[in-house]
């Protein structure tokens, strides 16, 4: 059996979902594993749903996923546009955490956050947590006691780039996970990290001795096509789709 399995809910166009083996992370049960963008507030993008919040709408994918795999811890991370301050879900107190952050006597021991903003998908978010009883790490794991940004531009900074685990599968790993939140120029939004060591190597076996593994294509830049490349970039055709894409761009702080 694959370490990892694709779940297909259909109906959604920004979440993707996977389930991790429990040999994957050493856990008491397969664990779903939960990729999410939710467009800001107000975004043209939810003139297509029923439901014009993103955290409703993601909730109901949760729903839908569960009603597949049944119940099972979760692992969520991704640009969910949801700025929470330094507020912890109400499923959980914060002194049940103080052994996942350091020691160090200039951290408190609570979750930090450098955003002091509560936007209203904050708020949704922090009630999508109590109910499917997900905690947030950023603030909380070591490597990111006091919770970083995640985004930064000229409008402002922002924490709205998240993982959200299962209170119960934070508690199994919380020592020996670490997330980071790094540095790079080449974008907004900065890349989050998170490392779990496991007892073992699970994946030292190679997908490839897996007679289940479904084949993939791997595309490789030839610049025999460099010309070609450059002529349709510079074609009416793309001009127009790049038009439209970047109109689709929302430079929200949040």
């Amino acid at each position: 059996m694959p370490f990892v399995r694709n779940v297909s809910v259909g109906g959604y166009r920004n979440f993707l979902s996977f389930i991790f083996d429990t040999r994957l992370l050493d856990s008491s049960s397969d664990v779903l594993f939960v990729c999410a963008y939710v467009p800001p507030e107000c975004s043209r993008f939810y003139s297509v749903f029923d439901i014009d919040n993103g955290i409703e709408l993601l909730e109901d994918y949760l729903i839908d996923c569960m009603q597949i795999t049944g119940v099972m811890p979760i692992l969520l991370c991704g640009d969910l546009n949801s700025r929470t301050s330094s507020i912890c879900p109400e499923y959980y107190d914060e002194s049940d955490l103080l052994d996942c952050v350091s020691s160090s006597d200039d951290v408190q021991f609570k979750r930090q956050s450098e955003d002091s903003t509560l936007n209203t998908y904050g708020k949704n978010m922090l009630n999508m947590c109590s109910s499917f009883g997900l905690c947030i790490i950023n603030g909380v794991c070591n490597g990111d006691q006091y919770g970083h940004y995640t985004y930064i531009s000229e409008m402002g900074n922002s924490v709205n780039d998240y993982f959200l685990l299962s209170f119960e599968l934070f508690d199994s790993i919380r020592q020996s996970c670490f997330l980071q939140v790094d540095e790079r120029i080449d974008c907004q939004h900065l890349p989050l990290m998170l490392d779990i060591e496991s007892p073992g190597n699970p994946m030292q076996t190679s997908i490839d001795e897996d007679e289940n593994a479904e084949p993939f294509e791997k595309l490789v830049w030839s610049d025999k096509f460099e010309q070609k490349f450059r002529d349709e970039v510079k074609s009416k055709s793309f001009q127009e789709k790049l038009k439209v894409a970047m109109e689709m761009i929302e430079v929200n702080v949040d």
